[in-house]
């Protein structure tokens, strides 16, 4: 009874500081007017990354390009949940590989899960022929001098013992992408970030 109560308290405190219940798709989706959102590399600056979601919530793009080129298209088609983004097929295109095109389909492929409030969740997820475990949690980031809550989602593929984290913000979607990996010479481990969501609206008339 005690441990119901905790959780109906933790419920309804999370539902009065944000307002109403959110859903995954307020982490996942950037808010109205802003489907097209692209991200940069400090260390790499001829190397960008662009996002580009459907209109309907059931798709959306993402493609790489290096020194202006576009060297790789995903495209995932994907059913949204109260608390899942299941991804249930993905055509890829890359510059670089032979064949250029291929295609996956999906019955369970969740590529995001929102955890309960206070709690963390995991599972496996397949990209490519690569096999992530994820786990999900909650934390909160500062954007634009403003506290947001967000999902943090940490990816770790076994084969190459490398970790990926990656940061779900409402009203945004994703916005950082980071590496975790062990140096070398100290044999610590260091946090390399990535890319980051640039911030601008492409979708509005004077970008």
């Amino acid at each position: 009874m005690k441990k119901l109560l905790l959780a109906l308290t933790a419920i309804i405190t999370f539902q009065i500081s944000f307002g109403q219940t959110p859903t995954i798709r307020d982490y996942f989706i950037p808010e109205a007017g802003k489907n097209e959102v692209s991200f940069y590399n400090s260390t790499m600056p001829e190397a960008s990354r662009k996002i580009i979601y459907n209109d309907d919530d059931k798709g959306y793009q993402d493609i790489s390009t290096y020194k202006g080129y576009v060297v790789g298209t995903n495209k995932y088609y994907i059913e949204i949940s109260p608390n899942e983004v299941n991804v249930i097929g993905v055509e890829n295109w890359s510059a670089v590989t032979t064949p250029a095109t291929t295609e996956t389909s999906y019955d369970s492929n969740f590529i995001l899960k929102m955890p309960e409030p206070g709690k963390t969740i995991s599972w496996f997820y397949l990209d490519g022929n690569m096999k992530l475990k994820c786990t999900a949690s909650w934390t909160t980031v500062t954007y634009n001098e403003e506290r947001r809550k967000a999902i943090k989602l940490v990816q770790y593929y076994k084969r190459w013992n490398s970790t990926t984290v990656k940061y779900y913000v409402e009203g945004i979607g994703l916005w950082e992408t980071d590496f975790v990996r062990k140096n070398p010479k100290t044999l610590k481990l260091e946090t390399l970030k990535f890319e980051t969501f640039d911030g601008l609206d492409y979708s509005s008339p004077d970008q």
